[in-house]
């Protein structure tokens, strides 16, 4: 994974600020203004992105992130701004070779899920989210 490995807690504090960013954003924000801070949700999200990155979850859990995407009808702005806020977040709590390590990921789940939700494709086509690349 790199010289740098991330820790639990690193990734908690970005999904974190990620959410907190989000609900608060203009145009994405009514997207995640249901969401609780600290919340399932997150620490669903947590999860999700700790797993990506070869941790373990905490509990085991079933990601279905295209499906939950697709039903949101999201635009190429809706992703750019999500991007802009998960760079803030990334860059607030970790180095640069981790942000740089998590941006990299995220550029290619958000590549999958542009693909799905924008795109059309079939879910069957895509790399399973989460995984190990």
């Amino acid at each position: 994974m790199g010289s740098e490995a991330l820790r639990r807690p690193q990734v908690d504090a970005v999904v974190r600020s990620l959410y907190a960013r989000l609900r608060q954003d203009p145009v994405v924000g009514p997207l995640f203004a249901a969401i609780e801070p600290g919340g399932e949700h997150e620490a669903r999200i947590a999860d999700f992105w700790w797993v990506s990155f070869g941790g373990t979850p905490e509990q085991p859990r079933r990601f279905d992130m295209l499906a939950k995407h697709r039903a949101l009808a999201l635009t190429e702005e809706s992703f750019g701004i999500w991007f802009a806020h998960l760079q803030a977040s990334v860059d607030e709590n970790l180095s640069a070779e981790q942000a740089a390590r998590w941006m990299q990921r995220a550029q290619d789940i958000g590549a999958q899920l542009r693909r799905y939700t924008l795109g059309g494709e079939h879910p069957s086509r895509l790399m399973q989210i989460g995984s190990k690349q």
